[in-house]
Formats: C-alpha cells, sequence, structure tokens
C-alpha cells in the first residue's frame, strides 16, 4: 500500500487566522495513516500551550475537525511534533486550515513548516520542471519543422511564379533586360526558401537528438530514485507499524500494572499470580517491540542517509542538464534568427541585382530600338493630289505630284513625371533607394 504524502509550505504568519498552504497528495486510500511532523519556528516566544486543531480539504471532500495531541508537550519553541492521523479519501488536497483556541494569554503560535519523511513533493517538482523543459524544446522543434513547411511551399510557390506566370513577356531591349534579371532572382529567392527550409528541418532534428539524448541520461538517475524512494517508504510503512505496536505495548503493559496495584489488597493469592504473570509477559512483549521498533528506525536512518545522498546527487545531474539545456535552446533560438537574417540578407542582394538591372534600363534607347525594329522608311507618303477625270482626258501630259518632305526628328523625349505619392528611384553611393 502506498503511504500518503502530505506537504505544507512553511508560512511565517501567527496563526491567529487561517494559514494559507500548497498540499500535494501522492496516494490517499479510506481511513489511511499519515505521517505529520510540524516544526514550531526557534524564534523567541514562538511556543504555545493553546490546544492545535486542523482540518484538510481535497476535492472530494474534506475530514473533520482535529485535535493535534500525542501525550507530550508539544508545540514548544523549535520543537518539532510527530502525528500518526487517519484519514478518509479526500482526493487531492489543496488546503491545510490550522488554528488555535486562544483561551489564554500564552495562545500565540508561530509556524514554521509542516512535512513528511516520505514526501516527495520537492524532487517532483524537479521532475516536472524537467518534463516542463523538454516539452517547451519539442515545442520549439515542431515550430521549426512548421516554418521549414511554409518556408518550402513559399519557395515552390515563387519559382512557379517565376517560371509559368507572363510578366512583361513583349517588352523589348533594356527593360526586358531587366524584366529577365527580375524573373531570375525571383526563382533564385525561391529556391533560398528552399534551402531555408532544409536548414530549418536539420536544425529540428538535432533539437529532437539533444531532448532524446538528456531523457535517456536522465532516466537511469530516475529509475535509481524511484527504487530508493520505493524502499525509503517501505521502511517507514514497517517503522510506523513497530512504532503502534511498541506504543500498544506500552499501554498494555501500564494496564498490568494498575491492575497489580489496584487488586493488591482485594485478591487471593492465586489471582494476584496471575496479575504477575499477566504483567510480566506485558513487559516482555514490550521489550520485545520495543527492541523491534528501534530497529526499525536505525534501519530508516540508513535508508534516509543514503536517500538524502542520492538525492543530493541526483539534484546536482538535474541542475547540470538544465543548464545545459537553457544553453543548447537559447543558442538555437539565436540561430534560427541569425538564420532568417542571413536569408533577408540574401534576398536584397537579389533584388538590388534587381535595381541595378533598372538603372541601365533608358526609355530613350528603348523607344529608338522600337523605332529601328518596327520602321517603315524616312521619307514620308506623298500627297494625293486632285486630278480632274475630264482634263486629264484632253490633256494627256500628267502633273507631277509634289516630291515627299523627309520627316525631321522631334524635339528630345518627353521627361516623365510622377503622380502626387508615387514612388521614384535615385541612388546613393552606387545603391538604390526609393523615394517617397
Amino acid at each position: 500500500m502506498a503511504i500518503p504524502i502530505l506537504l505544507l509550505v512553511p508560512n511565517t504568519d501567527h496563526l491567529d487566522k487561517f494559514l494559507g498552504a500548497t498540499w500535494i497528495c501522492i496516494a490517499s486510500y479510506t481511513k489511511s495513516p499519515w505521517s505529520l511532523w510540524i516544526w514550531t519556528s526557534d524564534i523567541k516566544n514562538a511556543g504555545t500551550d493553546a490546544t492545535i486543531f486542523f482540518q484538510i480539504y481535497g476535492d472530494k471532500g474534506k475530514s473533520d475537525e482535529m485535535k493535534l495531541d500525542n501525550n507530550s508537550d508539544n508545540f514548544e519553541t523549535g520543537q518539532t511534533d510527530k502525528f500518526m492521523i487517519e484519514l478518509p479519501d479526500l482526493g487531492t488536497f489543496y488546503k491545510l486550515r490550522i488554528w488555535h483556541e486562544k483561551r489564554n494569554p500564552f495562545a500565540g503560535w508561530h509556524l514554521n513548516k509542516s512535512t513528511d519523511l516520505t514526501s516527495t513533493v520537492g524532487y517532483d517538482s524537479i521532475i516536472q520542471h524537467l518534463n516542463d523543459g523538454r516539452k517547451n524544446c519539442k515545442e520549439f522543434e515542431d515550430f521549426l519543422k512548421e516554418r521549414a513547411i511554409i518556408e518550402e511551399k513559399y519557395g515552390k510557390e515563387l519559382i512557379n511564379l517565376s517560371k509559368k506566370k507572363p510578366c512583361g513577356q513583349t517588352e523589348l531591349n533594356t527593360l526586358k533586360r531587366s524584366l529577365d534579371v527580375f524573373k531570375q532572382q525571383i526563382d533564385n529567392v525561391g529556391q533560398g526558401h528552399i534551402q531555408l527550409a532544409q536548414t530549418l528541418r536539420e536544425e529540428a532534428k538535432k533539437m529532437e537528438e539533444f531532448r532524446e539524448k538528456q531523457k535517456l541520461h536522465r532516466k537511469k538517475i530516475e529509475l535509481i530514485m524511484e527504487a530508493i524512494h520505493k524502499n525509503r517508504n517501505l521502511q517507514y510503512k514497517k517503522t510506523m507499524e513497530a512504532k503502534r505496536l511498541y506504543e500498544q505495548r506500552c499501554r498494555d503493559k501500564d494496564e498490568a500494572e494498575q491492575a497489580v496495584h489496584r487488586n493488591a489488597n482485594v485478591v487471593t493469592q492465586k489471582q494476584q499470580e496471575k496479575l504477575f504473570l499477566k504483567l510480566a509477559q506485558a513487559k516482555s512483549s514490550l521489550e520485545d517491540s520495543d527492541r523491534s521498533y528501534q530497529q526499525s528506525v536505525t534501519t530508516l536512518e540508513k535508508i534516509r542517509e543514503e536517500w538524502q545522498k542520492e538525492h543530493v546527487k541526483a539534484c546536482e545531474f538535474f541542475e547540470t542538464q538544465e543548464c545545459e539545456r537553457i544553453n543548447y535552446f537559447r543558442n538555437a533560438l539565436w540561430l534560427h534568427v541569425n538564420q532568417l537574417s542571413q536569408d533577408c540578407v540574401q534576398n536584397d542582394e537579389k533584388y538590388e541585382e534587381i535595381r541595378q538591372s533598372l538603372e541601365l534600363c533608358s526609355i530613350e534607347k528603348d523607344i529608338d530600338f522600337f523605332v529601328n525594329l518596327r520602321k517603315t522608311g524616312s521619307l514620308a507618303p506623298a500627297p494625293v493630289v486632285y486630278e480632274n477625270y475630264y482634263n486629264t482626258q484632253r490633256n494627256p501630259t500628267p502633273v507631277r505630284s509634289p516630291v515627299p518632305v523627309p520627316v525631321s526628328r522631334r524635339a528630345p523625349l518627353p521627361t516623365p513625371t510622377s503622380a502626387p505619392g508615387e514612388p521614384d528611384y535615385a541612388t546613393v553611393d552606387g545603391y538604390s533607394l526609393i523615394h517617397h
């Protein structure tokens, strides 16, 4: 049967009001025995002579109000008090209410902490934190994979766009060359995104390998600690059973002694012999139970020392692992951002090639190129003259048509103007700038 574990987080408030606390329950059974240890602070006047009560709340209900008393002078300054209590199945504990009666001038009490030897709350918190860290690494790994899918899809769509979608296919001369550079560089940008996707997948794979490596190393330590916790809890249970038996034997021996004294002058000799025999048997049983209880405590202390030693080693190992994880995670994130920045820089270099090709685009050359390519001659068509039908028949001498006049070149090309709000470009030290 698993031993339930109870933890009260230290609180430094005077208990003249309810104390907020955190409780963790490993296992809970109907009327299960619990070992509750309470530390009273060692500051001046921390102890109390008042009667202490407590009540536990779980997700299945709450316990009765119970008085803490183990037949000794409890809750003195710097003192540790140990209690065995039985609780019904309350489910997972989430609150402790603890208070005193405040019926005398010395009722004030300063509680330090309350805990249990079998508690693994601290260890469980570390394991949970490590599991959360591993989960965070897995989430970043999945993020990289999803980003890789997006980058690859975007890259492929850019390549398809540059190859299959018409874009100024009938342009001529310098602007056509700029458009060719434009489409080629868009294709290159798409290739860059596909390459980035592959790089992200490689980084995600490295993160996965790092996670699995840490998990494998951590598993060895966890198995050792689980075995130690199990052994400690079993011995603790045996010790508590030995203690209960020892206390019962003490009560039996006290009752036997009281019976002898009470009946010393009122019973027969034979009855007295029976009483003395019963007392002797009670003392013998007490000695056996006392010896067994002491042996159990000694064994438990050895196990506790071994557990504490292994616990420290495990914590040091887990701390080293967590330092490595945070460092690896931080560097992976830093590298990812650098890769994105590098991709942006490379893309801008490709776009700069497009801008440089556009700087070589000449409006005058493109127009002259079109004129030379499609020209039909250098003379304008001759004018059509009037010819009188009748005069022509009467006078066979034809009238000469005027000689065509060569077409002269027009004035310089007009300077293109941009409408208000439209961007224009220029260059500064060979680098293109956009003016808005």
